[in-house]
């Protein structure tokens, strides 16, 4: 169970780094900025 969980994350953050590639002007900077200000 241990390792699909380790290849689920690993997944996710392939797909993750996907989406940021392809939507460069998604508004995930601003998202970042308003959650370090908290």
């Amino acid at each position: 169970g241990s390792v699909k969980k380790v290849v689920d994350e690993d997944l996710k953050q392939q797909i993750g780094l996907k989406l940021l590639e392809e939507i460069p002007n998604f508004p995930l900077e601003e998202a970042k900025k308003e959650a370090a200000k908290e």
